[in-house]
């Protein structure tokens, strides 16, 4: 896991740690704003993952998500709050868990398997794209689906990306919605 230091001009690298059998599939800061922007979710095929402060030089390890069996944590999200971490877990579930008490909090459920995850730009939804070519978006208050739509050109999601004011949606042909 490397940090540089974005300049524009020589983006020199800052500092970086080597997580020992630990192959990186995933690596995300922890929230945009307050006290976690110096935190780094760091995930990979494995049932465990772990945080990092960029600023203390701290690795901490979060073993598995208790009462879930998932064999691979290896794909997440965080919500721009900072308040919370989501897995894509097995069999359509999504794992959601609080990032002070590293337990799981909710698990909502798409009909198919879950592709990819992508919290809306204030925290207050998740996106997330199934193998049924359906797009959900539940709500972080209640964890209940609000709203289910299918990919304009039909085709089965493979990422999403939103803002303040839209939803990108990567299909598997290539095309952005």
């Amino acid at each position: 896991l490397r940090f540089f230091r974005i300049d524009g001009k020589e983006n020199s690298k800052v500092t970086g740690i080597y997580l020992d059998s630990f192959p990186i599939y995933s690596a995300s800061f922890l929230g945009k704003t307050g006290n976690n922007t110096s935190k780094v979710v760091v995930s990979s095929r494995r049932n465990f993952y772990y945080l990092y402060d960029s600023v203390a030089g701290k690795l901490e390890k979060v073993n598995r998500i208790h009462g879930r069996n998932e064999r691979s944590l290896e794909i997440h999200c965080t919500s721009s709050d900072g308040k919370y971490i989501a897995f894509i877990g097995n069999d359509g579930y999504i794992l959601v868990v609080d990032t002070i008490s590293r337990q799981l909090i909710a698990a909502p459920k798409l009909n198919g398997s879950v592709r990819s995850l992508e919290f809306s730009a204030d925290s207050s939804s998740i996106y997330a794209s199934g193998s049924d070519g359906d797009i959900y978006k539940f709500e972080t208050r209640s964890w209940k689906c609000v709203e289910r739509f299918s990919n304009f050109d039909g085709t089965v999601t493979q990422s999403l990306s939103a803002s303040s004011r839209f939803l990108a949606v990567g299909a598997k042909s290539g095309v952005v919605n």
